[in-house]
Order: structure tokens, then C-alpha cells, then sequence
């Protein structure tokens, strides 16, 4: 392992819950830009490369989704990462760097509420104090 890795390795696991989802959100983002610039300068492959990371790591998101207590936040929830996968899709499918803006535009608000939960101190390891500070039931 290179240094490199091992320094993005060492920072991975030693974030915290809420700490690894920004990051996964802030790679998601970095991704869907590196997406656009591959559409702009015609690279398929690397469109391919950075839609489908995108998409795992939103997938990843979606299943860590914790349905017990607001079911309804939950599913609001699934459903805009079901939004952004299908905007992601059809960016890849036909190249077309505007639903990869539709899927920011739904991504990015999320990454910035969580980012102001991590900010005020959720961690993501006390499961209550963070459904009372998102409104859940």
C-alpha cells in the first residue's frame, strides 16, 4: 500500500458514523464533476467509470437508511436517492451533463444537512439525539 492509500485508509476508518456519510456524500459529489468533465471531453469510459461509483456510493447511502423510527422520513428519503440514481442513469446512458446538475441539485442538500448535523456535534453513534435533532418521531 502506497502512502496514499494508507493516509485515505487511516482517515476512512477513523471517522465517525456521520462523519464517513459527508464523506460519501463530498465522493459522491466529486464524482458526478469528474462524470461531467468525462462527458464534455467525450471520455466513455471514464463517464462509465465515475457514474457508476456514484451510484454504489448511493447505494451504500440508501441501504444504511434506518427505517425504524420514521418510516416516512425514511422512504422521503429513499426516494430522493432514487431520484438521483435515475438522473445519474440517464446521464450515462445518453451523455447528457444536465441530469447529472438534476442529480447535485437533489444530493447536495442532503450532504449539507448532514454536514451541519456533524458541525453541532452529531457524531451519528447516538441514535436518539440525532432523530430528535432531524424531527423523527
Amino acid at each position: 500500500m502506497n502512502g496514499y492509500n494508507a493516509y485515505v485508509e487511516n482517515n476512512v476508518t477513523t471517522l465517525s458514523p456521520m462523519g464517513l456519510i459527508v464523506a460519501l456524500y463530498d465522493r459522491c459529489l466529486l464524482d458526478l464533476q469528474r462524470a461531467k468533465t468525462a462527458i464534455v471531453e467525450g471520455n466513455i469510459a471514464e463517464r462509465g467509470r465515475q457514474t457508476s461509483h456514484a451510484l454504489s456510493i448511493i447505494a451504500e447511502l440508501a441501504g444504511s437508511v434506518d427505517h425504524g423510527p420514521d418510516p416516512d422520513l425514511a422512504k422521503r428519503l429513499i426516494s430522493l436517492y432514487d431520484a438521483a440514481s435515475s438522473f445519474i442513469l440517464e446521464a450515462n446512458i445518453k451523455g447528457d451533463a444536465k441530469m447529472l446538475t438534476a442529480a447535485e441539485k437533489v444530493l447536495t442538500p442532503l450532504r449539507e444537512a448532514w454536514g451541519e448535523l456533524l458541525k453541532k456535534g452529531f457524531d451519528g453513534r447516538n441514535k436518539a439525539e440525532l432523530h430528535k435533532a432531524v424531527g423523527s418521531k
